[in-house]
């Protein structure tokens, strides 16, 4: 219960398609993947708590048979009733008790009920019912027998009290495919409900189990014989799959009978066992009444664990073997022998505290080291005591000779007395293995590698071998001259036959940490924290040595190896748990993969099943898998490899139990996982699950064709539309263009006016009459030019010359004749057939003159010239003023603000003028002019303006 399981009662168990465990008990069922339990009851959709087995049928759906008969079935995760209960109990005691279960291939339940014959249901709820004189074994298209039991003609109904003994005649019929067999045998008594089961154990051997006898029937001679009787009766019979015949008997645990009806193993003695089930990795399963499940991965290795043959209250130190002696040292507990298939303690040896033990296989005689002294016990039980003496390790050369440590110090006795005592002559530091080589000379390891002792001196074993400086934790030696050390976490060290060889877990060592080493002929029993490792001597002469290697998921009680003896072809292992044995030939290599299932499936963090992944929408493109590898030996080793194809190109590997994808694009994929165990290169059959993502509607081949003719579709309504429009709006466009251009023109010549205005003003206002009337002459010539000019969108070059002429004395008669000005025209310039528009240089003169003029001393000069430039009039207009930044600087310095239009104007112009629809180009480019000095000299703008037709307004 504390793994688990609803309660310690179990009935049955049973391991369905997929390799989970299945556990019928007294309050519901239990479903065990080999990491979670799941638990199941009347809650949760079950007709009754109490099931009393469970049943996997050709569909892979889990019936479940309860105490009152009712049936259900485990399917896509959920409990479902079988929807005639009532029928079939309408038809039967309802204090009755199933014989046998099935469901065929037709869908029909066929239910075998004690004393009242067999109930058949077809699955439109039809049911039939067979009553028969005798117990019917028919076997089925499967192979499978199915028991139906006899109906009691003294029987009444609701009744329990049915006649127990009929006489004590038994009629078995049997009913095969190859004919039809009954026999009549004596039983000493019927119960009221016969424990009744027939199973193959062969091809032409039937198991029947009546009660507390088994029986086999021979289907060659056709002969039916006893084979064992026992003290109770018998609840559940299995065959294994290495042939031996399992029993459950009622508070007797299990036996196992050898193919020649031997029991060669008793396992669970005292307890009632319900059931025995095989898994699919060679581990066993036995079901109790109020103990459990007991699970042994191999019954090739048995234990004898702390806390159930042993007190848990000590530390397992040694095991002793000799002369079909078995004894057993636990410190802290005594000395235990072994006796029948139980240890005993003994009491001769009245100390709890023991270092060690050793059998004297010569002198027939069992060494025992306690406190402050040292013990020897013959067959006999003939005692001697050696006091004042107590070895933390013993070692028996026979004859008598016992050689022990103690501390830092070696010992010998001979017949009990002390032969040699290095008291005098101490190790550096405690040792913490011992040995004796084949001269007879003691081997000693300790933290500052291996020692010997001779002539009464420790000295260093053998200083050329650097791996024997390190700790040496175990050692053994042969009568050959070949040694064997351990270390502390580097390995194994072997001088065999004069050649040095060292193994590690590279060469397949369980672990580098060797604790125990024995030599047994060609083979090398070598003991670590993480199981055991046999090493075949002769194969390291060959490129690779042989190891093979034994631990907990073969069956080991524990992988912390203490102490390792073999005797008899048996070897003994003692660990920190316990003891275990097994023969020699059980090491084998496991080839066994896990067996892989899924557990779930979310698709947007939402649960999904495995066939909505083919209709997915784009948007469910994140998907993650659970999966479990199941492997009851050891499912903390199982490791996976997965890919989803195309996606992936090679296999992920990983230690984890999900995967997660995210942001899958649309298309059709391939999710595979497999399982394998750590080290092993066989993998499990994959579990493949096919994936389809639908892209976007938008993305679909039949929108894109949509797409492609709506699009040419309304290009050529596109197209046609500009067209017309464009035609319309030319015309328009051509008119607004010339009514912007006239507007600037009016904007323009207001501005030119007010400044000529202001200068003949200031003549008046200083009574200048002749300079203000020839000023005002030259300005009515002016005015009726820019007049003459404003009617036309264009004039010639020799229009815009004169203007300009007349527009520049009049500003130097304002000025004072301050300024002077030239205008020079290139010979290559038609100045009578290039039209530019009008009044377009005249504001950058305005410019010059007013801004760059006004702030100088000397007499400035305005220089204008024109001239071909590409395909363009190049006009430039230059200054010898005082700059751009200087202006700036006495604009801000002025209480009068005044702000130049003209330029703006002509800009706005500009881009009017290259936004029409005839090809044109005007642009402007000025420069700052700089003298020697760098000092500002004036302003050079240079205006470039492409000739256009001349068109009236």
């Amino acid at each position: 219960m504390e793994h688990g399981l609803l309660v310690s009662e179990i009935y049955h168990s049973m391991q369905d398609s997929k390799g989970n465990m299945w556990f019928a008990t007294n309050y519901g069922v239990s479903c065990y993947d080999g990491y979670t339990f799941r638990n199941y009851t009347m809650e949760d959709g079950l007709p009754d708590n109490t099931i009393f087995e469970c049943y996997e049928d050709y569909r892979g759906r889990i019936w479940f048979v309860s105490l009152s008969c009712r049936l259900s079935y485990f399917e896509n995760d959920k409990i479902i009733l079988f929807p005639y209960n009532d029928k079939l109990i309408d038809q039967i005691n309802t204090n009755s008790l199933k014989v046998d279960f099935r469901v065929d291939t037709n869908e029909s339940v066929h239910l075998s009920v004690f004393w009242q014959g067999t109930l058949s249901i077809n699955k439109a709820g039809l049911i039939s019912k067979e009553e028969r004189s005798s117990v019917t074994i028919d076997e089925l298209e499967d192979g499978s027998f199915f028991v139906s039991t006899w109906v009691e003609e003294n029987t009444k109904p609701d009744s329990r009290s049915v006649k127990a003994i009929r006489m004590g005649i038994i009629k078995l019929n049997f009913k095969f495919k190859r004919g039809r067999h009954t026999f009549t045998f004596t039983a000493l008594k019927v119960g009221i409900n016969p424990q009744i089961r027939v199973l193959k154990r062969n091809d032409h051997v039937i198991i029947v189990n009546f009660d507390d006898s088994l029986y086999e029937f021979n289907l060659i001679t056709n002969s039916l014989t006893s084979i064992h009787t026992f003290k109770n009766r018998l609840i559940d019979i299995f065959v294994s799959d290495n042939g031996l015949l399992w029993a459950a008997s009622e508070k007797e645990g299990v036996y196992a009978l050898s193919p020649q009806n031997k029991i060669i193993y008793h396992f669970l003695d005292g307890i009632t066992v319900t059931s025995i089930a095989q898994d699919r990795e060679g581990g066993y399963w036995f079901t109790t009444i109020g103990n459990g499940v007991f699970y042994a991965p191999s019954i090739n290795v048995l234990n004898y664990t702390m806390g159930s043959h042993f007190p848990s209250a000590g530390n397992p130190v040694s095991v002793a073997l000799g002369n079909d002696k078995i004894y057993f040292a636990i410190h802290g507990q005594g000395v235990y022998e072994r006796k029948n298939s139980s240890f005993e303690r003994l009491d001769n040896i009245p100390y709890n505290y023991i270092s060690d033990i050793k059998y004297d296989l010569l002198g027939r005689k069992l060494w025992v080291s306690a406190p402050e002294l040292t013990i020897s016990v013959d067959e006999n039980n003939k005692k001697r005591i050696i006091r004042n003496i107590s070895f933390q390790q013993l070692h028996v050369i026979g004859n008598d000779l016992l050689w022990g440590t103690a501390n830092e110090r070696i010992i010998l006795l001979h017949n009990g007395i002390e032969v040699v005592n290095s008291r005098w002559v101490t190790l550096p530091f405690r040792s913490s293995c011992f040995s004796v080589d084949n001269l007879g000379n003691p081997v000693i390891g300790n933290v500052h590698g291996l020692w010997t002792f001779k002539n009464n001196k420790f000295i260093k074993y053998d200083s050329t071998q650097a791996f024997l400086n390190n700790k040496i934790t175990a050692i053994a030696a042969d009568t050959k001259n070949n040694l064997y050390a351990g270390s502390g976490g580097f390995g194994l060290w072997i001088k065999r036959n004069k050649e040095i060889h060292i193994l590690t877990k590279a060469d397949g060592l369980t672990d580098n940490y060797i604790k125990s080493i024995f030599v047994d002929g060609d083979s090398l029993w070598v003991g670590t924290n993480k199981g055991i490792s046999c090493i075949i001597l002769p194969s390291l002469s060959t490129k690779a040595a042989v190891v093979l290697n034994l631990t907990s998921q073969d069956g080991l009680i524990s992988d912390e190896i203490n102490q390792i003896s073999v005797h008899n072809d048996t070897v003994w292992v003692v660990s920190k748990k316990g003891l275990s044995f097994f023969h020699k030939s059980t090491f084998r290599k496991d080839n066994s993969v896990p067996t892989i299932h899924s557990n779930k499936i979310l698709v947007n963090d939402v649960l999904a099943n495995k066939e909505s992944l083919v209709n997915l929408h784009h948007n469910e493109n994140q998907i993650s898998f659970y999966y479990s590898g199941l492997s009851f030996r050891d499912n903390k080793s199982i490791v996976y490899r997965y890919k989803l194809i195309p996606l992936d190109s090679s296999w992920r590997f990983t230690s984890n139990r999900d995967v997660r994808y995210t942001s899958i694009p649309p298309g059709k994929y391939t999710f595979i996982v497999s399982a394998s165990k750590t080290g092993h290169s066989l993998y499990s059959p994959a579990l493949i699950i096919p994936i389809s993502i639908a892209p976007p509607w938008w993305a679909t081949w039949e929108f894109r064709l949509f797409l492609v003719l709506f699009g040419a579709a309304s290009i050529v309504f596109y197209v046609r539309y500009r067209i017309n429009k464009v035609k319309r709006e030319n015309s328009v466009g051509k008119r607004m263009m010339e009514l912007e251009a006239k507007a600037l023109r009016a904007q323009m010549n207001p501005h030119f006016i007010f400044n000529c205005l202001n200068s003949i003003q200031s003549f008046i206002a200083i009574n200048d009459t002749r300079s203000a009337e020839r000023f005002l002459a030259e300005f009515a010539r002016l005015i009726r030019m820019i007049l003459d000019n404003s009617r036309e969108s264009s004039i010639n070059i020799g229009q815009e010359i004169e203007t300009l002429r007349y527009y520049l004395k009049l500003e130097r008669q304002r000025f004072n004749n301050k300024f002077n000005f030239v205008i020079d025209v290139s010979p290559e310039i038609a100045i009578n057939s290039i039209f530019i528009p009008s009044m377009l240089i005249q504001p950058y003169i305005e410019n010059s003159i007013l801004h760059g003029l006004a702030g100088i001393c000397d007499t400035g000069i305005v220089s204008v010239k024109f001239e071909l430039c590409d395909s363009r009039i190049k006009c430039t207009v230059e200054d010898n003023g005082v700059g751009r930044e200087k202006t700036l600087q006495l604009k801000k310095s002025s209480p009068f603000n005044y702000r130049s239009a003209g330029s703006e104007i002509s800009r706005e112009r500009f881009e009017i003028l290259n936004n029409s629809s005839s090809k044109t180009d005007f642009s402007v480019l000025v420069t700052d002019l700089k003298n020697d000095e760098g000092n500002p000299s004036g302003t050079r703008v240079e205006i470039f303006i492409t000739p256009i037709i001349r068109q009236k307004t």
